[in-house]
């Protein structure tokens, strides 16, 4: 059964876009920075929280536009990013 889900992409709606048919979300392994501090008092280095510096998510989707072939090009066009 499908269900309609709302998909962003940098704060744009992409049913605002165009007429699109989310089919697969692919989230790669984040790239990740570990940051550390020094111990007062002490040599060394305490190790602090790992942050995300960078998250790369893959949209397969199907452009539901069959017979305007130079408006399929311009949706094809606004999603490559």
């Amino acid at each position: 059964m499908a269900r309609h889900v709302e998909a962003w992409m940098d704060g744009v709606a992409l049913s605002s876009v165009g007429p699109f048919l989310l089919q697969q979300i692919q989230e790669e392994p984040p790239e990740t920075e570990q940051t550390s501090y020094a111990r007062p008092g002490m040599d060394g280095q305490w190790a602090g929280p790992t942050r995300r510096t960078a998250l790369r998510i893959v949209l397969m989707v199907a452009i539901r536009e069959l017979y305007d072939l130079p408006r399929r090009a311009m949706l094809a066009e606004a999603l490559a990013v």
